[in-house]
């Protein structure tokens, strides 16, 4: 059979069948069985970073901070000299660092704002 002798069959299917009528409250009872059948119940996921996950991130910024403020030589009584000089100039000044922090940032601001809107649309 070719495309041709088929489509002429579903033709003529159609054609016999079209003067049907569904029986008579079939619609209700269709619209029975579906408002029987339980609703989804939206589920809250948890986030994609834990809570010790920003805890951890928090605390590394921090003190990444604090090292560049701290350990710089400066005339300042409250630096301190735990790194070689230029060291840090080296470190900080570094774009790749820089990329990396604008990196993390911006996956954890991600992580936050996904996690609210998927909390609110997904349902199970």
């Amino acid at each position: 059979m070719n495309e041709q002798e088929a489509d002429k069959q579903l033709k003529a299917l159609f054609r016999e069948v079209a003067g049907y009528q569904a029986p008579q409250g079939m619609e209700q009872r269709i619209l029975q069985a579906v408002a029987a059948i339980p609703g989804a119940v939206p589920t809250i996921e948890k986030p994609l970073l834990p809570g010790w996950a920003w805890l951890i991130t928090g605390l590394l910024t921090a003190a990444t901070v604090a090292l560049g403020l701290f350990t710089r030589p400066s005339p300042a009584p409250w630096s301190l000299k735990l790194l070689p000089e230029g060291l840090l100039d080296e470190l900080f000044g570094s774009p790749w660092l820089a990329m990396a922090l604008a990196s993390v940032a911006l996956l954890l601001a991600l992580n936050t704002w996904l996690n609210g809107r998927l909390a609110t649309h997904r349902v199970h």
